[in-house]
């Protein structure tokens, strides 16, 4: 017998026995199909018989710009049949696990079809959604998103929040993510009592839409995340003490991030002296829209990390509000010993001009950060007066440095233009 015979009597055998793919277990072939964009997953139809149905498994979907391409053609043509995306849907057999919506801003969506598609959802066991509205208006909220009570993670962009007057909350909700999100008669305050089970917040909200009382968010007993603008909280003062009082009411809190973007820090007295809140459990600070040239808010940060007995990652995105000197920092406050037990492995430091502060700062995390592994500073090069020669005198200005850590390292890079995904690029 030649080659050839044993190779087709061999392939003869396979094709009898049946082939891999579709012995498959159901659970993989969901797994597979949910990694691939619905167009694809539909397509798999075509591969055998027995696969004609198989994309009705599908328990992720995601309705985005290239479902919607896919669904309606090149932008602004109307010739598909909304009702086809509800047949769709009405043919899945299992459970719905995940639903992303992400409304393209150059199409015109009906909310009643909206409404619909979340009417179906709320049958099908959701457990995720995430509904990013990118149109300039924003979207009312389909009211039958209320009725999925057994939600786990929501993320919401440009919505008006107006639930029906039944609604009593999402009781096994564990992550809430809010950008831009308006709340009218009904208030932020309530939707965070109505979720005791919450581990991760994230609420980024303009405060001309709703303010957040520290007491509400307080109550969340079990948040391991918060994220949230400090403009946006409604206290008459807001002061280095309420930002630690609020921070220190959260005992299983392992990450922070902080916008100090058009918030007003006053300064109190013996403000340094009177803060004996720790964090025991924080690990990764992020502090965005930080003004360097404002000594209250680099003392602030110091003494957040001096306050965070395990803290490994810190991220400082700076800004500057106006061209005023920077006040020299009070080194009677923060010595080389002040933080002498700091845990931190990762630094990055992104719109920096190379101040005084600037390089206070970065001083006293280099001094006391013994487990130090890198700090990656970028440098913002539209700010710097003196252009290359800048440059080289702030270069050499942090070789000098003293570093605690024998392997840390600094990662200078320069850009002209913010853009904000610049620190995660060295994260």
């Amino acid at each position: 017998m030649d080659l050839v015979q044993v190779s087709c009597s061999k392939a003869a055998n396979f094709v009898s026995e049946g082939d891999v793919i579709s012995s498959l277990p159901e659970t993989l072939i969901t797994n597979i199909l949910d990694r691939l964009p619905i167009r694809d997953a539909v397509r798999t139809g075509i591969l055998a018989r027995n696969w004609r149905l198989k994309w009705t498994m599908l328990s992720q979907l995601v309705f985005d710009e290239k479902f919607f391409k896919d669904v309606f053609g090149a932008p602004g043509t109307d010739s598909y049949d909304w009702r086809n995306v509800i047949k769709f849907l009405l043919s899945l057999r299992g459970s719905i696990t995940k639903f992303t919506l992400r409304l393209p801003k150059d199409m015109v969506f009906d909310v009643e079809d909206i409404n619909h598609w979340f009417l179906f959802l709320s049958g099908k066991e959701i457990k995720d959604v995430s509904l990013i509205n990118m149109h300039e208006t924003p979207l009312k909220l389909p009211d039958h998103l209320f009725s999925c009570l057994e939600l786990k993670c929501l993320e919401i962009r440009d919505c008006y929040f107006c639930p029906p007057l039944s609604f009593r909350g999402f009781p096994n909700l564990l992550k809430l993510n809010l950008l831009r999100v308006h709340f009218e008669s009904y208030k932020f305050g309530e939707l965070v009592t109505c979720c005791p089970v919450l581990e991760i917040l994230g609420n980024y909200v303009d405060g001309l839409l709703g303010k957040v009382k520290a007491v509400e968010i307080a109550q969340l007993d079990n948040l391991k995340s918060l994220s949230m603008s400090l403009s946006n909280l409604d206290t008459g003062t807001l002061t280095s003490s309420s930002i630690f009082q609020l921070v220190g009411s959260f005992s299983k809190l392992q990450e922070v991030i902080l916008v100090f973007l058009n918030c007003k820090l006053l300064a109190e007295a013996g403000a340094t002296k009177g803060i004996t809140t720790t964090f025991p459990c924080l690990e990764i600070l992020r502090l965005w829209s930080v003004d360097c040239n404002k000594d209250i808010e680099v003392s602030l940060v110091l003494k957040m990390i001096c306050c965070s007995p395990k803290l490994q990652k810190l991220q400082i995105v700076g800004t500057y509000e106006n061209d005023v000197p920077p006040i020299a920092p009070c080194s009677s406050d923060f010595n080389d010993n002040t933080m002498w037990r700091s845990q931190l492995r990762s630094v990055v430091f992104a719109c920096s001009k190379g101040s005084k502060s600037e390089i206070y700062l970065i001083k006293t995390l280099l001094a006391c950060s013994p487990l130090l592994k890198k700090i990656a500073i970028g440098l913002n090069t539209s700010l710097m007066v003196d252009g290359a020669d800048g440059r080289l005198q702030f270069a050499e200005k942090l070789l000098k440095l003293h570093r605690a850590s024998t392997m840390a390292e600094i990662d200078l890079f320069y850009f002209s233009n913010w853009d904000s995904s610049v620190p995660y690029y060295y994260w």
